[in-house]
């Protein structure tokens, strides 16, 4: 038995950046015709899109918010297309107070159906002394499938200490 390949590809790729400053936007999409001679269904066509956009603004530039969008699909004789969006909003509120919120959508579509999830959540971190930190989470996430749905959500709640110690020593202690 010997591996014989015969195909055809065909692409188109197109990738631009701006930025300045305080934001970067970049954006790629590619396109690829795949025809396979020996194999017929093995032949197919993809597209993949993706945008990344980040700014930073606020009085001092303390807040941060970062986007990505990515869509991919894929036509023959397996076909399925993904979508999924990320959001986070980063926020320095003082020296020794910072948080984030987040928030992600992702759907993929095949001959089998729909499947959709929703998830988001915060994260607020303090630093009482140098060397201790309370870091207080939330988050839930939600999934819509074809035949039902499932939720969750959770909670967190963590001290940390950190100590140097002589010699290049550390301590470390942690609860949560």
């Amino acid at each position: 038995n010997s591996f014989r390949r015969d195909d055809q590809r065909t692409m188109f790729d197109l990738a631009c950046h701006n930025g300045s400053e305080t934001s970067d936007l970049d954006f790629h999409y590619e396109h690829t015709d795949l025809v396979n001679r020996i194999y017929a269904p093995g032949s197919y066509q993809s597209r993949s899109t993706n945008l990344v956009y980040s700014q930073d603004f606020g009085p001092t530039l303390n807040r941060r918010w970062d986007q990505r969008v990515n869509y991919q699909s894929r036509d023959g004789s397996a076909s399925v297309s993904n979508l999924s969006v990320d959001e986070l909003l980063s926020v320095d509120h003082y020296a020794n107070l910072s948080s984030t919120y987040n928030y992600q959508f992702l759907q993929q579509t095949t001959s089998v159906g729909t499947v959709a999830s929703h998830s988001g959540g915060l994260n607020v971190r303090h630093r009482l002394y140098a060397n201790l930190t309370t870091t207080l989470g939330l988050s839930g996430m939600k999934q819509v499938l074809p035949n039902g749905r499932m939720e969750s959500m959770t909670e967190s709640l963590n001290f940390s200490y950190n100590h140097r110690l002589p010699w290049n020593g550390a301590l470390s202690a942690s609860l949560g």
